[in-house]
């Protein structure tokens, strides 16, 4: 049984993290208002915490925190949001309405 809160959708759009002073670049795999999958070789570990940018064709990049929530070796990383400020929420909840399901 799935457990999940939020119902996902696939996406697939550039996500640059912000981790301590790097930058690493991946690919999102699905996304949902509660989080996302970030595909990318070498994954972060479980509670890492990150500042993402989701390229977006409607305005400039979509920010977000996020914290780690399970690691999937080189393949990616399932992320949960956490501290989405106003604008960035509406934003994100408008895009996961608008994808197909």
């Amino acid at each position: 049984m799935d457990r999940r809160e939020y119902h996902r959708v696939r996406y697939h759009t550039e996500v640059e993290i912000e981790w301590g002073s790097s930058t690493v670049r991946g690919r999102t795999g699905d996304i949902s208002v509660g989080g996302m999958l970030v595909e990318m070789q070498n994954p972060l570990w479980v509670g890492a915490t990150f500042r993402a940018s989701l390229s977006s064709t409607d305005g400039p990049p979509l920010a977000v925190d996020c914290v780690v929530r399970r690691v999937l070796p080189s393949l990616g990383m399932g992320v949960e949001f956490t501290d989405l400020r106003g604008s960035d929420q509406q934003r994100l909840r408008a895009l996961v309405e608008r994808l197909p399901r």
